[in-house]
């Protein structure tokens, strides 16, 4: 075999013995051929160095056979990308889709990111991470009827495709534990206000709170989103001036790390002084603080299912969108947790 020619379908073909149609469809992962025949196919095709020609593609059918994640770059939110960009790409990986990554920089303009990334025709559809209330990016790509999906809702989130978490529930979740801990004034530090998940977290806690006759504050002067030296200072400042209350709930693991150091400079100790619960990504929290309560975050079941949804809406884009609302797992009775 000539090595230096770049591998094709016929080339798989040849070796396997298989014909070039089967080969496509088994590295599709076509569900009529056997298990088998597709291991040794994409075997093969691995051993080779075998990549989907995507410029012939596109030649033929017009499509870029890519679907852009743009995702933020902020520090702050950081802890689930690595698990969200895998899940992504693995729900990506038994199609003809391959994915790429739009880094959105602080100091950039999301909507003109975008603008390039569809006038360049670089991708046929988009994953938009830290999607707020009022999104340009969303609105934009509705109007010109582009396929998308979102990682969180915006106000137009009924008619486009999203994976959100029940953040009502979340705010529910993170108030019985601590009452269940004996706590009574609690201080929630929520997403920012732009996002659809700030009201629904805190509606769902302001009911909890409700129904077990607790104290609620949703603390000023940070959210969940901001830089964590800002975070640590005014929680210091808030501990030291005797109002942390004695539980509090955090929508990031970044802003609880952040909070936590600005406890300890205060002089006061999670588990002791007060109960802290927080909505975890990758559990490193609870990792470095066993005493901390955490939620777990659903960033791979988020990305395996917006690759699924993005595909959906290239192949079949007027469909119903795929939409899923994630209910957090085995937390039905909260007081049976310890």
């Amino acid at each position: 075999m000539d090595t230096t020619k770049r591998p094709t379908l016929k080339t798989i073909a040849g070796i396997t013995g298989l014909a070039v149609p089967t080969v496509s469809r088994a590295l599709k992962g076509a569900r009529d051929i056997s298990q088998a025949t597709k291991d040794r196919v994409r075997q093969v095709a691995d051993e080779i160095g075998y990549v989907p020609n995507h410029a012939g593609i596109r030649l033929r059918t017009g499509r870029s056979h890519v679907v852009t994640m743009l995702m933020s770059t902020e520090p702050e939110l950081m802890t689930q990308t690595a698990l969200f960009v895998r899940a992504a790409a693995a729900g990506l990986r038994a199609s003809d889709y391959a994915l790429s990554i739009a880094p959105s920089l602080p100091d950039g303009d999301p909507l003109a990111q975008l603008k390039y990334v569809v006038s360049t025709q670089m991708a046929d559809a988009l994953i938009l991470d830290r999607v707020t209330l009022d999104d340009p990016r969303v609105r934009h790509l509705m109007d010109i009827g582009h396929p998308f999906v979102t990682h969180g809702r915006s106000r137009w989130s009924a008619d486009h495709a999203f994976f959100d978490v029940d953040y009502a529930q979340l705010g529910a979740e993170a108030v019985a534990r601590l009452v269940w801990k004996g706590r009574q004034s609690l201080r929630l530090v929520a997403p920012s206000a732009d996002q659809y998940a700030a009201a629904h977290l805190l509606e769902g806690a302001r009911l909890a709170a409700d129904t077990y006759d607790v104290e609620l504050e949703l603390v000023s002067g940070f959210d969940a989103d901001s830089p964590g030296g800002h975070i640590r200072a005014l929680v210091q400042e808030i501990a030291v001036g005797g109002g942390a209350g004695d539980g509090w709930i955090f929508a990031s693991a970044a802003s609880c790390l952040a909070a936590l150091s600005g406890f300890a400079a205060a002089g006061i100790e999670a588990g002791s002084d007060f109960d802290v619960v927080v909505h975890d990504a990758p559990s490193f929290v609870g990792w470095a603080q066993p005493m901390v309560h955490t939620v777990p975050s659903r960033a791979e079941a988020a990305g395996a299912f917006l690759a699924r949804a993005a595909i959906a809406r290239i192949t079949n884009p007027t469909a119903a969108p795929l939409q899923h609302i994630d209910r957090l797992p085995n937390l039905d009775d909260p007081f049976t947790q310890t």
